[in-house]
């Protein structure tokens, strides 16, 4: 690998066209043989799950793919232009810059918005490894994070599911700028493009949702990568309600 090469960046060339991105997110129906043999509850049960495995790219979530798909390959232009300037920045520290606004994917329940973001996920380069140069080993190639926010309902875990086991210790403290430091150096090392969070509905059930909310959205802005939230309308209400700081983002209703 050349010192001008930017092969971080590379790798989103191929999925920039909507044609393409329509190819790789599409998921056309399959037969289900033998449903006769079934007890009807089963058969039931294979239908739905053949059914929420369908995915037809219309135009209009292929534009949206494309905006996230783009906001990723130019994070990847400007963070990696070379690999002095990603070798200095992992041994120094990140540079000084600002956190993306990130981008809220909102609708009502049923109309596919955690279908779009698996689509993405399919359309994007799968997890790989690159060698910066010959004087230090081969390090993760990440293009797209996923984190479902179900189970991990607090910042702290949250970012713990974003950074390998060794990693773990540097984000398990109660310091948050501590914590969000060493999650985002982690994600810059590996080359993290794009992050979604999805299943955000799981924190807006609780007494204390807003806070919660905003601490875990505002956590992984400040993680310093393209940031696409999946949540539903219930979200946006509480956010609103929120000071004006924590409300600016770009919203995609799908």
């Amino acid at each position: 690998m050349s010192a001008k090469e930017n092969l971080w960046a590379k790798r989103f060339e191929d999925v920039l066209a909507i044609d393409e991105i329509k190819r790789r997110a599409d998921r056309p129906a399959r037969p289900l043989l033998c449903l006769e043999k079934d007890t009807i509850e089963h058969a039931c049960f294979r239908i739905e799950s053949e059914l929420r495995e369908v995915f037809v790219t219309t135009s209009r979530a292929a534009e949206i793919l494309q905006k996230f798909i783009e906001h990723a390959y130019s994070h990847s232009l400007s963070r990696y232009s070379d690999v002095p300037k990603f070798l200095g920045q992992c041994y120094d520290g990140l540079a000084d810059i600002e956190p993306y606004f990130p981008h809220i994917l909102t609708g009502p329940a049923g109309t596919g918005k955690t279908q779009l973001g698996q689509a993405l996920i399919r359309i994007l380069p799968l997890a790989s490894t690159i060698q910066p140069d010959t004087y230090h080993p081969a390090i993760p190639l990440i293009a797209v994070r996923h984190v479902a926010i179900k189970t991990t309902k607090s910042l702290p875990g949250v970012l713990q599911t974003l950074v390998r086991s060794a990693h773990t210790s540097g984000v398990s403290g109660s310091r948050s700028a501590a914590s969000i430091d060493a999650c985002a150096r982690w994600q810059y090392i590996c080359g993290t493009s794009l992050l979604i969070a999805d299943e955000l509905q799981f924190i807006s059930q609780s007494s204390n949702a807003s806070t919660r909310i905003a601490q875990v959205l505002l956590g992984l802005s400040y993680l310093l990568v393209p940031t696409v939230f999946i949540g539903n309308y219930s979200l946006i209400h509480r956010l609103r309600k929120r000071p004006q700081e924590e409300r600016q983002s770009e919203v995609y209703c799908q």
